[in-house]
């Protein structure tokens, strides 16, 4: 294992990583082939390159097209993170250059959770830190596609649109009202608080 990630570090170009996400979101060598530019053979020649220094196949060739493999699809989604992560350091250094880096209050927060599991709740945390288009650093639901397990099944590479949730401080006055005026913590509850949180 070991071995491996010394031949990834040293031997991975990100011209592979542009490849494989393309190949990943074309599943047909000609038409990754026209999005790059490049000839059919070069694509495929850098597949087998890439296929050679993982030691596993990536993508299966059939004749109507690739299929990913499990292996392709940890690959890709790295790939992805890899790009992504280039990405915004472009968009923050040439930030610096004009003097636009900093940090910019707005408004206030009362109290920020995060969690690395996806679990019904998050722990409360002293500090987050938000990253441009990925969400909150460290968080479960933090990522360029849908971290939602349902909706990730269903549709891995969907834009992830809430990597961060914002409940208003009157959700919880709300249901302290609630919480007062009952005197058991039934199913009642509940459901008014399920019911809050699906209308933000």
């Amino acid at each position: 294992m070991r071995q491996l990630s010394r031949l990834l570090r040293s031997n991975v170009k990100f011209r592979h990583l542009q490849l494989i996400v393309s190949i990943s979101e074309r599943l047909h060598i000609g038409r990754v082939a026209e999005h790059l530019s490049l000839s059919q053979p070069a694509v495929s020649k850098s597949l087998a390159e890439i296929e050679s220094i993982v030691g596993s196949q990536l993508f299966e060739r059939t004749p109507s097209g690739l299929i990913e493999t499990r292996e392709g699809k940890v690959f890709a989604e790295y790939a992805r993170e890899a790009l992504a992560q280039l990405g915004r350091l472009g968009d923050d250094l040439e930030a610096a250059q004009l003097g636009h880096a900093g940090t910019i209050v707005v408004g206030s927060v009362v109290a920020v959770s995060a969690s690395p599991d996806h679990s019904f709740s998050k722990l409360r945390q002293n500090t987050i830190r938000m990253v441009k288009g990925h969400g909150i650093e460290g968080d479960a639901h933090a990522g360029r596609y849908v971290r939602h397990r349902y909706l990730a099944k269903k549709q891995p590479f969907l834009p992830n649109l809430r990597q961060v949730h914002l409940m208003p401080i009157e959700l919880f006055e709300e249901v302290r009202k609630v919480l007062r005026a009952q005197k058991n913590c039934g199913v009642s509850v509940v459901k008014i608080i399920l019911f809050k949180v699906r209308q933000l």
